[in-house]
C-alpha cells in the first residue's frame, strides 16, 4: 500500500467517525434517569471527542497536500 493509498484510507475513516459523532444526539440522554450533571459531563466528553477527531483529520488533510 501506497502512503497516498494509506492517507486516502485514514481521511475516510476519520471523516466517517466525525460524521457519527456529529450526528449524535445528547439530548437523547436526559430520558433515562441520568443527573443533570451526568448529562453534562457525557455533553462535555463529546465534545471534545468531536474536537480531537476533527484535530485528527486536519492533521492527515495536511499531510495529503
Amino acid at each position: 500500500m501506497t502512503r497516498e493509498e494509506l492517507n486516502e484510507l485514514a481521511s475516510n475513516k476519520i471523516g466517517a467517525k466525525l460524521q457519527v459523532l456529529l450526528r449524535e444526539d445528547m439530548d437523547k440522554y436526559v430520558n433515562w434517569g441520568i443527573s443533570s450533571d451526568t448529562v453534562k459531563d457525557m455533553i462535555e466528553s463529546h465534545k471534545r471527542e468531536v474536537k480531537v477527531w476533527s484535530y485528527i483529520f486536519q492533521l492527515i488533510e495536511q499531510d495529503n497536500k
